[in-house]
């Protein structure tokens, strides 16, 4: 007989013909072999038969969790009855329910149990009839079955209150053997725990491979450290959880002792990608994303991967099923449009028992096959995988705007101190029900704040409701009908301030404890002078064909330094610096310090306007340039020292030390930054805040005499402090990139390897730069991050690429970097780490108080790293230098939202005007970013707020693609996840970003997009209304060709135009 003609109890007993003498069952110290298995459940079908059970009769089993329980219902099988799963925990309204509807003759139980049951049902007892049972034959009988024969009757939930009896037939089960092995790759060698008994046939596959299945303790359902002991000490390999328990499963301490376990497979609640990560961060095992319902079991499959940059978790390829996704018209969806689930095949039901019209609303025919309406929407990615977004019926409508309710529960376990969500739509409100990881309170304020970093306005929820624990059914999902009702006096308890005591002591005094020796007595140059006598004949600098020892780079500076002395420079006086990447570079740079005055850089492809607003703005005397580059220096007052042309005159001077009166709080650069008012702003640095910062930078992530670092920075960026100075200061090698080779990815790579750079310091556009040029990385080479916010993807690529990555973040106002984080291996969130040595961090509320852990606030920075202020901008100082409310000194406000994550690490938000308010509505722009970087194939994305006719706003969005796409495709995923008003109204794809000096996105260079038709089905006007109407809507949004397809909308039109 072939394996598609077989029912279930043939391909149990083809199994104990091949290993009849292995353990098929164990259950608290009783184990049953195959053979034991086989003989007891033919006992018990030979019985049923005499009792009159015939094929397709229904027989409901009413028992707790044994072996007995499992010889009876493969007893049952084999007589040809339909096994009926009766869960002793059912309500007894509901037992009466199915009883009643089956019409069963018979059920299976024990006499203590039989209370429970209504009367008139005849009862076999399974313990008082054992001595009957036992008198029947251990061989198997011959019934007739075949693979259409009804197999089991389960009920699940019904819209109407009432369950429905799923009627499930035995060729659901055939190909079982198959893909148990060819697809999820189990052994006879695997031990399963069948923990919930959510289905039936978690009972049965793993009979037919010859496996162990071990029942769990009842208490294992809610008890998760009870479920890592039984893993433990049963040697689990394969465990089924709904996403939900293994979410609490997660967090049990001692994860670790599952060693044995190398198989987990969720089913029955959509797997978040959080989840995902956690697993792959604390077992060793695979994942499997499981999709299947009642009536449709074994659907599709995904095995997820701990490397997968998704930000959805798929479910995967079709398991002997068919799978549609349909529209309203059941017309199939295409790319990335969503519909409705469609499931055909041979694993569907025959439909609901007793409900004619609801198996025929959702079983359906088309094109002559049977499909089952699932009632679940999703869409197919670029891939083919099937992306599952939730139920049709969790998505509500709120002020005429679509909202996804598992979209806002994912938001809220984005929040560390969340351990569950579950989110509902009460009388024209959202209801936010949490489980704590940690028993404390949270004000209501700081769970908006949180949620409006990710979430619109309209779907923040109204109220929160906090829970000791999420309401579980017997299935293992959240019992949503359990929840109970909102009550004021609950959302009114969440508004008290929450920070403890121990907390706050935490916030303010221990994770700031940086205290770190340094020699603050002593400027930037004095120590690079220190290293100069130790390793005079080593490599200091190389650029291109030239290069200069420590020695001849000290004498050189010396020189110049005394040159500029014998001008008129002094200490706190500010000199400017405009070369191009050169040597000179170096050299101009340390002869400035030693001069005793503070170097301005400048960088020499600046506009001419920009320069002379610097120059005089730092009322500058002296400007160290080079003459070729003469251009960029607009008519001013002061001196200019050509290092070039002016050489042979300078190095007349001494090479010794000038001497010079100079103190750590004494001025070491200055820096011109953005301004929001459009007039860039000095920062003055002072030296001790330079070396406070570099004498940590080279503790870690450290610098040794054996590095070399590639300088690829504009000195106009603070951060080339970092890559010209601190490898000198400890005997390294600087390795100068020009300005071509900056821009270039390919001329980047080849730097890398032929100089054997170890470190390098970037932005993440100069770093995805490299991995679009296909870099596969370096040996030995140490990747410092910073400038911008790292996204997880490139985090991903560049730790795959190199031998350590550290994210740093800081503002120029307190010296380059104010933290740092080593990521670790496959990093499943982004940090920005810890403060370093003698900075502080705070995280604070509006009224200048520490918000909560998990919390969000603005970020302040004090400590020795914070600048003297800006250069003639006292009332800008005043506003952004302040006294610390918390302890000593000044904190600098930087205007970025953070928060505390429980290990002390911080977590960068986005900056606090980046919230743009456009006809009305406030509109995050990183919002609609994170949606379009979810469209497949788009690499990355800005968007930005331009104003290309006078009064008349529009969003654009400039866009790196991996492949080609269709805009109208994008369109139409972005107007199933954004409301109209967070739409753009125009598209531009770039084969790159443009970058400043800075290696930042150069935001202000993205070129003006064409407002025109960029619907692929471009119809003319036909007739004189649509001439008439098209006019119209060329004059209103001045776009020249107006189409009958077009869309207003999508064209830029709003409301106002």
């Amino acid at each position: 007989m072939k394996s598609k003609d077989k029912c279930l109890h043939h391909l149990l007993e083809d199994q104990v013909e091949k290993t009849p003498d292995a353990i098929a069952v164990f259950f608290e110290g009783h184990q049953l072999t195959y053979r034991g298995l086989n003989q007891r459940a033919n006992r018990f079908a030979h019985y049923l038969n005499k009792m009159g059970v015939k094929n397709e009769v229904p027989v409901g089993i009413f028992l707790e969790r044994s072996i007995e329980l499992v010889i009876a219902i493969w007893g049952l099988l084999k007589s040809g009855g339909i096994y009926v799963p009766l869960d002793i925990a059912l309500p007894e309204a509901r037992l009466t329910y199915i009883i009643n509807d089956t019409q069963m003759p018979f059920l299976v139980t024990k006499r203590e149990l039989a209370s429970r049951l209504p009367e008139g049902v005849h009862c076999i007892y399974w313990n008082e009839e054992q001595r009957l049972i036992e008198q029947e034959s251990s061989e198997s009988l011959a019934n007739g079955l075949s693979t259409e024969n009804l197999a089991y009757l389960v009920y699940t939930s019904g819209s109407t209150g009432n369950p429905k009896g799923v009627m499930i037939p035995q060729r659901v089960f055939t190909r079982c053997e198959f893909w148990a092995k060819n697809v999820f790759h189990f052994t006879s060698a695997d031990r399963f725990l069948l923990n919930f008994f959510r289905a039936p046939e978690e009972l049965f596959y793993p009979l037919f491979i010859g496996a162990t299945l071990i029942l769990s303790p009842r208490d294992a359902e809610r008890d998760t450290a009870l479920l890592v002991k039984t893993i433990h000490g049963y040697h689990i390999s394969v465990i089924g959880l709904t996403p939900s328990v293994l979410n609490a499963f997660l967090n049990e301490p001692d994860l670790e002792q599952c060693q044995d376990l190398k198989h987990v497979y969720c089913a029955g609640e959509a797997l978040p990608i959080d989840i995902q990560q956690r697993f792959f961060a604390r077992l060793n095992a695979n994942l499997y994303n499981f999709y299947g319902l009642a009536e449709a079991p074994y659907t599709s499959i995904w095995h997820c991967k701990h490397d997968d940059t998704r930000r959805i978790i798929p479910i995967g390829h079709p398991i002997d099923a068919t799978v549609h996704i349909l529209n309203e018209d059941l017309q199939p969806v295409h790319n990335q449009n969503i519909g409705e689930i469609y499931i055909g095949g041979p694993g569907l039901a025959r439909g609901y028992l007793n409900m004619p019209k609801l198996t025929a609303d959702r079983f359906v025919i088309l094109d002559d096959t049977l499909l089952y309406n699932t009632g679940d929407r999703a869409y197919y990615d670029t891939e083919g995988q099937i992306i599952f977004l939730g139920r049709s019926d969790h998505q509500v409508k709120i002020r005429g705007l679509r909202v996804e309710l598992g979209e806002i529960e994912a938001a809220l376990r984005q929040h560390f101190a969340v351990s569950e969500a579950a989110v509902v739509f009460q009388n024209e409100q959202l209801i936010a029900y949490l489980a704590l990881k940690h028993n404390e309170l949270i004000r209501v304020e700081n769970w908006r704040t949180f949620l409006e970093t990710i979430l619109p306005g309209y779907m923040l929820p109204s109220a929160y409701v906090i829970l000791n624990e999420m309401p579980l059914a017997t299935t293992g999902k959240i019992d949503r009908k359990a929840l109970p009702q909102p009550k004021r006096q609950v959302v009114t308890d969440l508004r008290t301030p929450t920070l403890s005591e121990p907390d706050r002591h935490k916030i303010l005094v221990e994770w700031n404890a940086t205290q770190a020796d340094y020699p603050n007595e002593k400027c930037v140059h004095q120590l690079f002078e220190d290293q100069a006598k130790k390793t005079p004949d080593t490599i200091a600098v190389f650029f291109e064909d030239q290069q200069l020892t420590y020695i001849e780079l000290n004498q050189k500076a010396n020189q110049l330094a005394h040159y500029l002395q014998k001008l008129g420079v002094k200490p706190e006086m500010l000199v400017g610096i405009c070369v191009e990447r050169s040597v000179e570079m170096m050299i101009g740079l340390l002869g400035i310090l030693k001069a005793g005055a503070a170097y301005v850089p400048i960088d020499p492809t600046y506009p001419p306007e920009r320069v002379a607003m610097m120059l005089n703005d730092a009322e500058v005397a002296v400007v160290v340039a080079q003459q070729h580059g003469q251009a960029s220096l607009p008519p001013h007052s002061g001196q200019v020292v050509w290092i070039d042309t002016d050489w042979p005159r300078i190095q007349q001077n001494p090479t010794t030390p000038p001497h010079v009166h100079l103190a750590p709080d004494n001025l070491a650069y200055m820096i011109y930054t953005s301004g929001s008012t459009g007039t860039p702003k000095g920062v003055q640095i002072p030296h001790r805040a330079f070396l406070n910062f570099l004498k940590d930078m080279a503790r870690e992530p450290g610098l040794a005499p054996s590095d070399r670092l590639l300088a690829v920075t504009s000195l106009s960026f603070d951060i080339a402090g970092l890559e010209l100075l601190l490898p000198v200061l400890v005997g390294g090698q600087v390795v100068l990139a020009g300005r071509e080779m900056v821009m270039d990815g390919a001329q980047l790579v080849a730097a890398l390897a032929i100089h054997e750079i170890t470190v390098m310091q970037a932005t993440p556009a100069t770093w995805q730069l490299l991995v679009t040029q296909r870099w596969k990385g370096q040996q030995g080479l140490r990747i410092l991050c910073g400038g911008e916010q790292l996204p997880l993807d490139l985090a991903h690529q560049l730790e795959k690429r190199s031998d350590g990555i550290w994210n740093l973040y800081g503002p120029t106002e307190t010296t380059v970097w104010s933290t740092r984080c080593a990521l670790r291996h496959d990093p499943v969130r982004i940090s920005i780490g810890r403060p370093i040595a003698n900075t502080q961090i705070y995280i604070l509320d509006s009224q200048m108080q520490p918000v909560p852990i998990g919390a969000t606030g603005e970020l302040y920075i004090g400590g020795d790293g914070v600048a003297r202020g800006y250069l003639n901008r006292p009332g800008l100082t005043s506003e952004k230098f302040i006294l610390n409310p918390l302890g000593d000194g000044r904190l600098y406000r930087t205007g970025d939202l953070a928060r505390y994550f429980p290990d002390g690490n911080i977590e960068y938000l986005r900056r606090m005007d980046q919230q743009i308010k456009l006809r009305g509505f406030r509109i995050e722009l990183g919002e609609i970013e994170s949606v379009i970087s979810q469209f497949a194939g788009i690499k990355q994305t800005v968007v930005i707020v331009r104003e290309d006719h006078l009064n008349d706003k529009r969003l654009v969005a400039y866009l790196m693609t991996n492949t080609d796409m269709a805009i109208n495709e994008l369109q139409d995923y972005l107007r199933t996840k954004l409301p109209v008003h967070m739409l753009p109204a125009a598209f531009v794809v770039l084969d790159k970003f443009p970058l400043t000096q800075n290696g930042k996105i150069d935001r202000k260079a993205l070129l003006k997009p064409e407002y025109a038709n960029i619907n692929e089905r471009f119809l003319a006007p036909r007739n004189v209304i649509e001439e008439i109407l098209a006019s119209i809507w060329a004059e209103v949004l001045n776009i020249d060709h107006i189409g009958i397809y077009d869309n207003f909308f999508a064209l830029g039109g709003h409301s106002l135009s």
